[in-house]
């Protein structure tokens, strides 16, 4: 999503610092804005919330609001299925390890 961001508004990006850590700056405007509100929001606080949405129209526009909200919410999903998938393999073990009852078999 990060590199479609930037392609789209003309700039370019090395990502190969997500996965080995980054060595040097990379420009993404209002980033501390951005990672206060994702933070605020994955961390469920509404007073931090609330201030980091006061915050982000004034520096991004309300699409740009839109835009982060939307991104913030599409990685706490993924983690959310991460953890629901990691659920359903412990359950599947889990009901492994029960006999079937004999009226089940057929």
């Amino acid at each position: 999503m990060l590199r479609e961001s930037m392609q789209t508004s003309g700039k370019q990006v090395d990502l190969s610092g997500v996965p080995e850590g980054f060595r040097g700056g990379i420009e993404v405007p209002h980033a501390a804005e951005l990672v206060a509100f994702a933070e605020a929001v994955v961390s469920r606080d509404q007073a931090q919330t609330a201030k980091a949405r006061e915050k982000l129209p004034r520096l991004l526009g309300g699409a740009g609001l839109v835009d982060a909200a939307a991104v913030t919410a599409a990685f706490h999903g993924f983690v959310r299925i991460r953890h629901a998938d990691e659920l359903i393999t412990i359950f599947v073990r889990l009901a492994a390890t029960f006999p079937v009852p004999p009226h089940l078999h057929d």
